[in-house]
């Protein structure tokens, strides 16, 4: 039997990554380097490897040959990104990455933005709250605009527009092209549940034109819902159109809850961990209200509290009170809040939670 290829290899290692066994992916990096210490792939991997087990200064290290050897690629800037967040050299580390960037605006790994409430699915635990029917749509007119302002400061690695489902906000395409102008080095998506994505006619031409992916968030795995997905029409057409498709889920258990409960009787975890909660988590950051919040489940909980009158219970007050953060705080302010435990932290369990052990426990 012939010896595995270093592709063959290479994928081998991105197998044990995923799969949580990073002792065997570093040694098939080290040893695919030993072979060509001017392989980036591998370079790469190991770095991920690196900040896995929490090495922020060997990932560093390691992404800089990959740099040096495999020139400055998308996956590569947006993991410099990751890094930062838990690097001791988070100064230095802005400083490459602005150089990257080509940018004066400080560099995130995650921003995101919901343009619309409003969602024609009831997915339990919903971070967003649109599985208990909120309403709202965001105009283009103001939602451009706050995406204008923030980008005067922010320069997100990874940008992602959603909603609810962002298919329903008629001016989708706008808000796709809006991004690419502002964030044009940066990776950018679309997160929908595909149920609408007829209703707009430019849409694959929009996302391939403007190097915009689409994520199909699939929540079942029955024959009824995947073809109400439509994700066979969307898989055609991102190969006649040429834009990348991503798909996430397939059942419950893909998805995580992040509070007790349902409904009027949701609560927060309060489990007194927030550095825990904080670790498992890493922030999602959004702009809504024309704050920046540490993640959404902060972020649009006034939505919860507009249907359920959170406020009248004493432990969702502590919550509800959190106001974000400004375009008018400091980059140290912004890296602080983005990327270290906060007291909101502790709202969220400490633990992942599958769906469907949550729903058992409720």
């Amino acid at each position: 039997m012939s010896e595995p290829s270093p592709s063959e290899r290479l994928n081998a290692a991105v197998q044990y990554v995923n799969g949580g066994k990073l002792d065997s992916a570093r040694a098939i990096c080290e040893a695919l380097i030993r072979d060509d210490p001017r392989s980036p792939d591998a370079h790469f991997l190991l770095s991920v490897v690196h900040l896995r087990f929490g090495k922020p200064i060997e990932a560093e290290l390691e992404l800089r040959d990959a740099i040096q050897y495999g020139g400055l690629r998308p996956q590569y800037m947006a993991h410099m990104a990751e890094i930062a967040k838990s690097s001791p050299r988070a100064e230095v580390m802005q400083m490459l990455l602005r150089a990257a960037y080509g940018t004066n605006a400080m560099v995130i790994h995650y921003l995101e933005i919901d343009i619309t409430a409003v969602c024609n699915l009831k997915c339990p635990g919903c971070t967003h709250y649109s599985n208990y029917g909120t309403k709202g749509i965001l105009s283009f007119a103001e939602g451009g605009q706050e995406m204008e302002r923030w980008a005067a400061r922010l320069m997100p690695s990874r940008f992602r527009i959603l909603g609810g489902e962002p298919t329903i906000n008629p001016e989708l395409c706008d808000y796709i092209r809006k991004a690419a102008q502002l964030w044009p080095k940066s990776m950018r998506e679309v997160v929908s549940n595909g149920f609408f994505v007829d209703r707009h006619p430019e849409l694959y031409q929009t996302l391939a034109e403007t190097g915009t992916s689409l994520e199909v968030t699939l929540h079942e795995n029955t024959p009824e819902y995947l073809q109400k997905s439509n994700i066979e029409k969307i898989r055609e057409a991102s190969r006649t159109y040429k834009f990348q498709l991503k798909t996430l889920g397939g059942t419950s258990d893909d998805f995580w809850q992040a509070y007790r409960g349902q409904g009027p009787d949701m609560m927060p975890f309060n489990d007194g961990n927030p550095n825990k909660s904080w670790e498992i988590c890493g922030g999602c950051a959004c702009i809504t209200k024309g704050k920046l919040w540490k993640c959404p489940n902060i972020g649009h909980l006034h939505l919860a509290d507009e249907l359920f009158d959170l406020k009248s219970k004493e432990d969702w007050r502590p919550y509800l009170a959190h106001q974000g953060i400004g375009l008018e705080a400091s980059d140290r302010d912004i890296y602080e809040y983005l990327y270290r435990t906060h007291t909101i932290c502790s709202m969220c369990p400490s633990y992942r939670l599958p769906m469907s052990m949550a729903m058992a426990k409720d």
